[in-house]
């Protein structure tokens, strides 16, 4: 039972950081790392502008400095996770892909909806006393588009 309470709450986790991305609430996304955690965005063709960000005064700060724009909604999806709970329960690995969808024109009716962007996750999770949190997200991006205008 402790296995599928684990793989819940770290789906959960998934779900919260998600949805702050989409909305570009820096706390809410600070809230689900460690607090010395590692956010690594990383283009697939390594040619460069790769960010890495550690800790979460440093993740929350790069997330406040993307504010949303009134004329595009965004939503994130997560699948095909490939989740690795350790023998001790403390620590988790997983693999995953994620794909971005944003609609551009004044909000979430409006405007032809397009995929932004699509890849990997890399995740190193770690239980503490506030739940599951990531020790570490490295989004390896496959595939980048920019919002129409």
């Amino acid at each position: 039972m402790a296995r599928l309470e684990a793989e819940r709450d770290i789906f959960n986790l998934f779900a919260r950081y998600a949805a702050a991305v989409d909305v570009s609430d820096p706390d809410g996304v600070g809230l689900c790392f460690a607090s010395d955690g590692r956010l690594e965005l990383v283009p697939s063709s390594g040619a460069g502008g790769a960010k890495d960000f550690r800790g979460r005064d440093a993740i929350s700060a790069f997330i406040g400095a993307q504010p949303p724009s009134p004329d595009v909604f965004q939503q994130h999806g997560v699948g095909e996770a490939r989740l690795l709970l350790a023998a001790d329960g403390t620590t988790a690995s997983c693999d995953s892909n994620f794909v971005v969808f944003k609609r551009s024109g004044g909000g979430q009716s409006s405007g032809a909806p397009f995929v932004h962007a699509f890849g990997t996750y890399a995740d190193e999770l770690t239980l503490s006393d506030a739940g599951w949190l990531f020790q570490s997200r490295r989004a390896v991006y496959d595939g980048v588009r920019a919002v129409a205008s």
